[in-house]
């Protein structure tokens, strides 16, 4: 209990103390400013009319899904779905009833 309390209480603090180190920050900046040329920001990275060439041109173009490596995903999931919601506990052979059940099943499910 008393540790919980001192760990919020110390969360607390710090977001506290934070809030005053981007307060002192921000003060920093507008004195800076006012001095004029001091603080000018960060660089850009990009001229002007470099981000206005990338801008302009196309997007790039996307590579197709493989879709046979994903069909044969989906039909292995739904497989294994089906194989697993008749067989319970450890591995047996199917039933006589449960053979016509399970490709009933599969052919739904290709379906």
């Amino acid at each position: 209990m008393v540790i919980t309390y001192v760990r919020r209480a110390d969360a607390a603090n710090e977001v506290v103390c934070r809030g005053l180190i981007l307060e002192r920050q921000r003060e920093g900046i507008a004195a800076a400013k006012q001095r004029g040329g001091v603080y000018t920001g960060r660089k850009p990275a990009l001229t002007t009319e470099q981000a206005q060439q990338l801008r302009e041109r196309p997007p790039p173009a996307r590579a197709r899904p493989c879709w046979p490596e994903s069909l044969d995903m989906i039909v292995t999931l739904r497989r294994t779905l089906i194989t697993a919601r008749f067989r319970t506990g450890a591995h047996r052979q199917p039933t006589t009833e449960e053979i016509p059940a399970v490709h009933l099943a599969w052919t739904e499910a290709a379906a």
